[in-house]
């Protein structure tokens, strides 16, 4: 038993170190082209809780995935080869806050 408790402890502390950047994402560059432009569209995005709380008597009647959810991902020039534009969100990426998480991301 004292060594299976061991071999976990020891398993995990290496999974912890193995890449600590891995889900960090710095988001655009505001400094480029390209980053201003992205953080613009995005800035345009309706604030969808505020007006369900309006509208709807103080409730809260959309979510943020029935809007519009912008892709966080490499925004440097020329470093995306393919964009793919889908349909609303899935209760995976919904959870996770970016598309393309669930199975279709994964594939």
């Amino acid at each position: 038993m004292k060594n299976f408790v061991l071999l976990i402890l020891l398993f995990f502390s290496q999974i912890s170190f193995a890449n600590s950047t891995l889900g960090y994402d710095p988001g655009p560059d505001p400094l480029t082209s390209e980053g201003k432009g992205y953080i613009n569209i995005v800035n345009t995005v309706p604030d969808a809780p505020f007006i369900g709380k309006k509208f709807f008597n103080g409730k809260d009647k959309f979510r943020y995935p029935f809007g519009i959810m912008p892709w966080r991902g490499p925004t440097d020039k020329n470093s995306v080869k393919v964009l793919v534009i889908g349909q609303d969100g899935t209760h995976i990426a919904e959870a996770a806050g970016r598309p393309f998480t669930g199975g279709t991301g994964g594939r």
